[in-house]
């Protein structure tokens, strides 16, 4: 059971033993189509699983972080050149990376820049919920509250987003309770 509040050794087994065949073929896919907004998403999500499975220390320190922050990186491209796509889902990996990463690169003010940037793309549920985390990381539990509240009322606006339905309605709600 995975309980929602970091990687379990049994989802890091998994991407370790598979999310490098998928990066390595989202690699292979950008070369023939290097600005297509959904090869880069895909191919940052399973980057993601990838620096998961290092454990999220080392990846960060080790070089997988340019892949997140560096100008020109995916995450960069998809943000610049594609920002509505799935409703700005390059912002989830900025904000997901800012928090998740170790001192000293943790930065919970970029995550909550990007959070901002994220909400004027889109205030769909997953937004919404993302930009509570952030503004909760931050220190400012009482933006945490209205956000959260507002994500538990927002709908779904993408397949997406109604495939994660349940799950991020139960961290919604695990997040909210956690402010009390």
């Amino acid at each position: 059971r995975h309980d929602g509040t970091g990687d379990s050794d049994e989802f890091r087994a998994l991407w370790q033993q598979y999310s490098g065949e998928a990066v390595a073929l989202f690699r292979e896919l950008l070369k023939d189509d290097p600005d297509d907004p959904g090869l880069l998403s895909d191919f940052v999500e399973s980057f993601s699983y990838q620096s998961s499975g290092k454990g999220i220390a080392k990846a960060a320190l080790t070089g997988d972080a340019a892949v997140f922050v560096r100008r020109g990186g995916a995450v960069d491209l998809l943000t610049r050149n594609h920002p509505e796509y799935c409703d700005g889902v390059a912002y989830i990996f900025s904000i997901a990376f800012y928090l998740a990463a170790p001192w000293p690169v943790r930065n919970t003010g970029k995550a909550r820049k990007f959070a901002g940037e994220m909400l004027q793309v889109s205030e769909c549920r997953r937004n919404l919920y993302y930009a509570g985390l952030a503004a909760q990381a931050d220190g400012d539990d009482a933006a945490a509250k209205v956000l959260y509240e507002r994500a538990a009322a927002a709908p779904a606006t993408t397949q997406s987003e109604v495939d994660i339905t349940p799950a991020l309605q139960r961290e919604i709600r695990r997040a909210a309770e956690s402010l009390r």
